[in-house]
């Protein structure tokens, strides 16, 4: 739930005001990066999933490499 909206730049919280868990499939992809660090600057959890592991810089994203084949 986008839940507040200043400019460009959205919070992203849970309806219980709690942190939340965000799954990005392709994380290594074009979109994907970009996703996984605008999403990094919140106060959520990410799991950045792809074909080839993502590299985190942000303590909270969890990087998984991942074969669906």
């Amino acid at each position: 739930m986008i839940k507040q909206i200043h400019g460009t730049s959205a919070k992203l919280t849970s309806s219980r005001g709690s942190r939340m868990k965000i799954l990005v499939t392709g994380a290594n992809g074009f979109l994907g990066r970009g996703i996984v660090e605008r999403l990094a600057q919140t106060n959520n959890i990410i799991t950045a999933v792809d074909f080839t592991k993502y590299e985190a810089e942000h303590k909270n994203v969890i990087a998984r490499k991942i074969n669906l084949f």
